[in-house]
């Protein structure tokens, strides 16, 4: 499977389906062959953007540590 993300950068990965409806797809990611650092980048930007409350003043960082 291979696609752009919205940010322009490409990714190859194979998937196995888990389940579908008419809503959609889930699958499992078995291998990523390209783009697995620039997903991963993605991935992060998206979990800051719907949970900027976490990463306010450096909260999240702070109780980590």
């Amino acid at each position: 499977m291979s696609f752009t993300l919205p940010n322009k950068e490409n990714i190859s990965m194979d998937v196995e389906p888990v389940r579908q409806s008419s809503l959609g797809i889930a699958a499992k990611i078995t291998q990523i062959h390209s783009g697995q650092e620039q997903l991963r980048a993605y991935l992060f930007e998206e979990h800051k953007r719907q949970y900027a409350k976490l990463y306010e003043n450096g909260q999240l960082v702070e109780q980590l540590i």
